[in-house]
């Protein structure tokens, strides 16, 4: 692939004060900026980017402080304004070329001791001197620029790092002020601590061509699709701890179906990841978008009285009057009795009035009949293609087959696989096990609604999501590929503005033709695209952690299912301990060797995708002595409704969480294919080294260092996560602290890589 161009800023630690920013500024003297706000928009048309950036910096000091704003610009960016609020006047600046900005870079390195300035290696930059801001007092400074976004067939990427770490004290160790006078030192109710901050991104796309999958693997992003040629896309957050590099891709094409593969291999000794991206053309025209038949099924026992019935009410005539012309539907409610609103399909005009008095009539008394209510839907939606089920319920089986097993196996029978039943639990006295086995038996999904959320407004977003289907009953043909490890491993339907996401592993590069197929309009549709597994592949680095949280999401639901077995617990571990994700059996998978016994324990950690809950951590962390098990077989409670949401968060991840450590977790950062945790000594330990027994021992910021990064010049994405670092490489622990050599002579370097040569 071609080369990345970065679009936007990095987000290095602010060099004098380590705090955050986006393009950042040296002070002439001892003072401190904070960033307080930044904004980015961007105008993108076709592959052609034109960039808007904002920064405000904040003085919470009580001297005036100026200084050197520097930002990184990509390779081949056209800077077309730059200015700052300061009374009218012109700041002078000029650009350099990546050879001087490295210069740069690397003398703040020596001079700041801090090594996030790394990342910036090799990249143009833009500089200018900025007028002195007064104690208290906030300055903009606004940046345009032009720039081309590579373009890899019909994939487009576009990137803003936002990378950086607050450095305040009792974070990190104290170093060296390089700039006179001593570092400012900043308490936690100190101004600087307070001051507030907030990042927006918007971007707005336009093409000639259609606007395919649309995809952020970094952030959860809104996005407004206005047609099939231009969207707008929006991400705002309020707090500025560690956060992750805003990655988009889209896709360019002229055809009704999206499919478009992203692949990594960082090494071509093992099977490769890909992600392949499936999004229907956008079609404005609803009277093009396949009818559907929908069937709310609703419990209305006696625990649904007062609020959660009359929010069901709501939503059920919300969802009646939203419904397309074309669609029909049906309506169950259960208690120790199963009642229909008409025993056909209802059809929207004729049947809406009826049915919203039947709605309001509706009163919450009596026990729990969930399978025959099961069975009712069955009997009525069973042999529609189109249809879907809306299940409710806020308790457990009380009245007729109350056993969960014996409820599914009767659900089994009756299921002809075509209908789809999306299972809703309302607060912590459900069955989870029961309703997640609906959900998995007919292709579904489960979710869950704590007390503390409005059922209203949960179940309408759902609607708002299954709207327009688009193609249904999936199935996907690799063409002679071998693809292992494939997920989600029953497709779902697909819906207008919708994406879906499929990840999995490939063991022999090559092309090959991907096909999918689906039905629409009662004709089974097909949509090919040739797709490439590469040998190498380095870039795409977020597929991997994806891809094992789904992996990890479906054996915990396969243990869910049939029961705790060490086969499967033994490759949930190792799958942990590979791509750092937290599961039931590991707050985090960190082995840290106790002094005196030897024994492992497992340090509570963060997780890429879906954290589990501090209880849940808590209790389930495998420490010695301590089993699992019980999860497994708790069916309901507040700690089975926990663990059901978090396992479904692990099977559709499809973002990386932030990578901000909660009170009390270990700190970890993703850096490539390597997975870095800041261990008990203060060191960024990656995860692969077995010992931080070191092979090669160099001390930050020396001329050793910069020798080892000029001549491995890859190892500046690892290098910049810290000043202190343990870390594999070329078969060698590199060690680097402030107590390593200083100087290494060339035949040093020779026997250390002679085998790596």
């Amino acid at each position: 692939m071609k080369k990345i161009i970065m679009i936007g800023l990095l987000l290095p630690a602010l060099i004098s004060s380590s705090a955050h920013s986006q393009g950042f500024i040296i002070p002439d003297n001892a003072g401190t900026l904070r960033l307080t706000k930044f904004r980015a928009s961007i105008q993108v048309q076709e592959n052609i980017a034109e960039s808007s950036l904002e920064h405000e910096f904040y003085n919470p000091t009580r001297q005036q402080v100026q200084g050197v704003f520097y930002f990184p610009l990509p390779n081949g960016a056209q800077v077309t304004d730059f200015s700052m609020e300061a009374g009218g006047q012109r700041l002078q600046a000029e650009l350099l070329d990546a050879r001087d900005a490295r210069k740069i870079y690397l003398d703040v390195v020596r001079k700041a001791l801090d090594p996030a300035l790394l990342e910036m290696v090799g990249k143009n930059a833009f500089k200018a001197s900025i007028f002195p801001i007064p104690p208290g007092q906030s300055r903009t400074i606004r940046l345009q620029y032009s720039a081309v976004l590579p373009r890899d067939h019909n994939l487009v990427k576009l990137i803003l790092p936002l990378r950086g770490e607050l450095k305040v004290e009792g974070r990190v160790p104290p170093q060296p002020y390089p700039f006179g006078g001593e570092r400012p030192v900043f308490k936690h109710e100190d101004a600087f601590q307070k001051t507030p901050f907030l990042r927006s991104i918007d971007i707005h796309l336009k093409s000639r061509q259609n606007l395919g999958n649309i995809y952020s693997p970094s952030h959860r992003i809104d996005i407004h699709r206005k047609n099939a040629h231009e969207a707008e896309i929006s991400f705002e957050e309020s707090h500025s701890d560690a956060p992750m590099d805003f990655v988009l891709y889209y896709e360019l094409h002229n055809s009704d179906m999206g499919l478009q593969e992203v692949v990594y291999r960082p090494d071509k000794t093992k099977p490769g990841y890909f992600a392949l991206l499936i999004s229907p053309k956008y079609e404005p025209n609803a009277a093009k978008i396949l009818p559907k038949d929908i069937l709310w099924v609703l419990d209305v026992s006696g625990s649904m009285a007062g609020k959660k019935i009359n929010q069901a009410r709501t939503a059920l005539k919300q969802w009646i009057q939203q419904l397309n012309p074309g669609d029909r539907f049906n309506l169950i409610t259960f208690s120790s009795q199963v009642k229909m609103l008409q025993p056909q399909w209802v059809e929207v005009k004729a049947g809406s009035q009826p049915a919203l008095a039947f709605i309001d009539a509706i009163q919450a008394k009596g026990g729990t009949n969930i399978h025959e209510a099961l069975l009712k839907a069955f009997e009525q939606a069973g042999k529609s293609a189109n249809a879907m089920v809306v299940f409710i319920t806020d308790g457990l089986p009380t009245v007729g087959v109350t056993q969960e097993g014996e409820i599914l196996r009767d659900l089994q029978k009756v299921n002809t696989g075509q209908l789809r039943v999306f299972t809703f639990g309302l607060g912590y006295d459900v069955n989870t096990r029961l309703l997640d086995g609906i959900a998995r038996l007919t292709h579904a999904f489960s979710d869950y609604i704590s007390p503390d959320e409005n059922l209203e407004e949960k179940v309408s977003s759902f609607y708002e999501k299954i709207r327009y289907p688009v193609l249904t009953h999936l199935k996907l043909d690799f063409g002679g590929a071998r693809v292992e490890d494939a997920y989600p491993v029953f497709l779902p339907d697909l819906f207008r503005g919708q994406q879906l996401i499929v990840f999995g592993r490939y063991p022999t590069a090559g092309k090959y033709r991907v096909t999918l197929s689906g039905e629409a309009q009662n004709q089974r549709k097909q949509y090919s695209h040739e797709v490439n597994f590469p040998a190498e592949q380095h870039e795409n680095a977020f597929i991997a952690p994806l891809w094992a949280s789904r992996k990890i999401g479906y054996l915990l639901d396969q243990m869910q299912l049939n029961g705790e077995n060490k086969e499967l617990r033994d490759e949930i571990i190792s799958l942990s301990k590979e791509y750092g994700i937290v599961t039931p059996y590991t707050s985090y998978l960190i082995q840290e060797k106790r002094r005196r016994s030897g024994s492992l324990t497992l340090v509570p950690g963060r997780h890429f995708n879906a954290g589990f809950t501090d209880d849940l951590s808590r209790d389930l962390a495998t420490v010695p002595g301590k089993s699992t098990s019980g999860i497994f077989n708790a069916v309901t409670g507040k700690e089975a409704v926990n663990f059901s949401q978090q396992k479904n968060a692990l099977m559709q991840a499809s973002q990386l969480a932030s990578e901000v450590p909660a009170a009390g977790e270990v700190q970890q950062r993703r850096v490539a294919e390597k997975t870095f945790f800041l261990n008990q000594q203060n060191y960024w330990q990656d995860l692969s080294c077995a010992t931080d027994s070191a092979d090669i021992h160099i001390k930050f910021a020396s001329e050793a260092y910069f020798q080892l990064l000029q001549r491995f010049q890859q190892l500046k994405l690892y290098l910049s996560v810290g000043e202190r670092v343990i870390l594999g490489f070329k078969g060698k622990v590199i060690k680097i602290d402030e107590q390593g050599v200083e100087s290494v002579r060339r035949e040093m370097w020779r026997k250390w890589f002679r085998s790596a040569r």
